[in-house]
């Protein structure tokens, strides 16, 4: 069994490849194999490591007081964007969007699929300066108190309006 875990995001260390790779093997044998593949790879790869990242997550963890912090942090902001998925769905649910968004409101993380064209994006961002990436991701922390009920009408005119 294997398990990857990247800390990239929840530090906002990104492009420092911060994570782990746990490996759980059923002999010493297959631990061996496991082990000396996986730091052949390593050095192919990656040659030397970055340091920085794993200093500043050794130092939050390692400091009580930096961990609570990060933690109220974390909370904080998983918060916001479980308020700002809701609020999405909310004005979507008031507007009477064409389309299924319940997705939004279980989909986890920073981001979320639209399912929106090509043609629907462009329009987003020529007409409503509202943007999201080419494949219709749409990030959850761009959304605020101030923004959300703009996005919100600017999906469903587009949607609307460009429905077959």
């Amino acid at each position: 069994m294997l398990v990857a875990q990247s800390f990239s995001k929840n530090f906002g260390l990104y492009g420092e490849r911060i994570g782990a790779l746990h490996v759980v093997c059923r002999t010493d044998d297959t631990r061996t194999k496991v082990v000396n593949m996986l730091t052949r790879l390593s050095r192919a790869e990656i040659t030397t490591c970055p340091i920085n990242g794993s200093k500043i997550v050794a130092k939050v963890l390692g400091n009580k007081d930096l961990k609570v912090q990060w933690q109220h942090d974390l909370l904080h902001m998983s918060d916001r964007m479980r308020t700002m998925r809701q609020r999405l769905v909310d004005e979507f649910r008031k507007r009477q969007t064409p389309g299924h968004w319940d997705h939004i409101l279980t989909d986890i993380g920073m981001f979320s699929m639209t399912s929106l064209q090509p043609n629907q994006i462009r329009i987003l961002r020529e007409e409503y300066h509202v943007y999201l990436l080419p494949l219709g991701r749409i990030s959850m922390t761009g959304l605020t108190e101030h923004n959300v009920e703009h996005v919100a009408e600017a999906f469903h005119k587009v949607i609307s309006d460009t429905a077959p």
